[in-house]
């Protein structure tokens, strides 16, 4: 499997790349080409980690929250989603999933080697939903400290291969309500810069 290492692009850079993107016209795909996406050497940032603790309403610790290491994925999706490797057009690619697992703390000052890897194609009766496998190991000594599935789906792909995808979260019967929180409007625009991800639909009403 071809690896290649990455490096992080700008925001302008990964707004160009994705509207790029968009010109890709692929016909059915019936697998993904097997690639591996390396961020070789990941500091965890103090500072970084405190504005994301902020703006997500986690208790300030030297301790990241489970959903932190998503932060450091992103360059690796935004890579994945505007290269070549990748069939379909980073625009209009909607994001269903993640399935986390924390196999031991990552705290601010550590090293990481960030990895994405694709996953697999699953059917959807709105398009096609497909995979991407995503790990941080310790660079020291090369443990696994956490992963996650993030599933996307493709919309309007006219031939979907794979199992069908099941969106359900449980097999206890229909979804209640369990609680309520209020989300400010101006939570998206927070986000952004801490993130990175300035997707259009995140930033305004309209």
């Amino acid at each position: 499997m071809p690896v290649h290492n990455i490096t992080p692009a700008g925001t302008l850079s990964n707004f160009a790349r994705a509207l790029a993107s968009s010109f890709k016209r692929p016909g059915p795909v019936a697998a993904l080409a097997p690639v591996t996406l390396v961020l070789p050497r990941v500091m965890v940032d103090a500072a970084h980690l405190a504005r994301y603790a902020e703006v997500c309403g986690f208790a300030p610790s030297a301790q990241a929250p489970l959903t932190y290491p998503q932060m450091l994925t992103f360059p690796l999706v935004m890579a994945y989603m505007t290269s070549s490797a990748c069939p379909w057009p980073a625009m209009g690619t909607v994001h269903l999933a993640n399935a986390i697992t924390q196999h031991a703390p990552l705290s601010a000052g550590d090293a990481v080697r960030v990895e994405l890897t694709p996953g697999t194609l699953l059917a959807h009766d709105k398009g096609q939903v497909f995979t991407l496998q995503l790990r941080v190991l310790r660079e020291a000594d090369g443990q696994c400290m956490w992963q996650a599935t993030q599933t996307l789906l493709r919309l309007g792909v006219k031939s979907p291969v794979g199992a069908p995808f099941n969106g359900a979260v449980g097999a206890e019967g229909p979804l209640a309500q369990c609680g309520a929180f209020d989300a400010p409007a101006d939570i998206g625009r927070r986000y952004a810069p801490v993130s990175g991800d300035y997707n259009p639909i995140h930033l305004s009403a309209l």
